[in-house]
């Protein structure tokens, strides 16, 4: 019977193909600190704390900044962060079929995927938005209807039904990801569009969703809390040593405080994506390996 790779083996191998391809996975990853450079110049024509508290008006300068702010935050991360997991997946699955692949090219690649991969993360996210509303939804509905009819047992009802929908609402929201959650691997690697990504991702966990759930949630989470830890001591020291230094103004205090919480984050997640895109073509190359061993069988 043909076997996915182990929780151990995932880490391992993850591990290696990281140390080896550091410079070129990094490379790529690095293109997210232009969001760091656009999160910095906003902060820092943004209006100073004591500014904001007594109800001064903004200058044109203040309110760019403002406006730099949310673009960044709701524009800009996104489509860098979109367009370097892109690039990543498309320069590890290459390398782990034995093609060279620069960095330029996998960008170039990406770029050719952007919208597709937009598509197939929109449906996606209907499936995940639906899941919500098919558990609470039924609560909801019961709970207007007892409010409308001044009925107390309605509303007991409707409460007892929105604590189960919700735990339902999760339960289905985890199941769901997990089963479609390797579509945008199936599009970037495979070149599999739209909805057929989606039956394809699930026909790759269907009779294995357990041991699929196992092999996403453990490298990841083993790799998100080892990045964490490693940028976050050093963050956490530097604010430290920020708010114990004498002579600083409060105002310049909390301005580079929100610098070092909007560039640390960043800084973690150039080193940390790479690993995590890794693991998880690891993961999708051997669930496509063992679908066919299978059916062959």
């Amino acid at each position: 019977m043909p076997k996915l790779l182990s929780v151990g083996e995932l880490i391992d191998t993850s591990w290696d193909s990281y140390r080896e391809d550091f410079m070129e996975l990094v490379s790529i990853s690095s293109w997210m600190l232009l969001v760091a450079f656009l999160d910095v110049i906003s902060l820092a024509l943004n209006p100073l704390a004591s500014e904001t508290f007594s109800g001064a008006a903004l200058t044109g300068t203040e309110t760019f900044g403002l406006a730099l702010y949310l673009f960044t935050k709701f524009v800009a991360a996104p489509v860098i962060g979109l367009w370097v997991f892109l690039a990543l997946v498309r320069f590890v699955a290459a390398r782990m079929t034995g093609k060279r692949m620069d960095v330029r090219s996998a960008i170039k690649e990406s770029r050719k995927l952007f919208w597709p991969s937009v598509l197939v993360s929109i449906l996606l996210g209907l499936m995940l938005v639906g899941a919500i509303v098919i558990g609470v939804g039924p609560g909801l509905v019961v709970g207007l209807i007892a409010t409308a009819v001044g009925s107390t047992v309605l509303g007991i009802v409707a409460v007892a039904l929105s604590a189960l929908g919700m735990l339902a609402a999760i339960i289905l929201v985890i199941k769901w990801a997990i089963e479609y959650g390797m579509a945008v691997y199936a599009l970037c690697i495979d070149g599999i569009r739209s909805r057929a990504a989606l039956t394809y991702a699930k026909s790759l966990v269907s009779g294995r969703f357990l041991s699929t759930m196992v092999r996403v949630l453990i490298p990841n989470v083993v790799f998100v809390i080892l990045g964490t830890v490693a940028v976050g001591i050093p963050a956490y020291f530097l604010s430290l040593v920020l708010f114990s230094a004498s002579g600083i103004n409060s105002d310049v205090q909390l301005r580079l405080y929100s610098v070092i919480n909007a560039v640390f984050p960043i800084i973690a997640a150039v080193l940390l994506n790479p690993l995590l895109v890794i693991a998880n073509v690891l993961l999708y190359k051997s669930l496509k390996e063992t679908k066919t061993m299978r059916l062959a069988k």
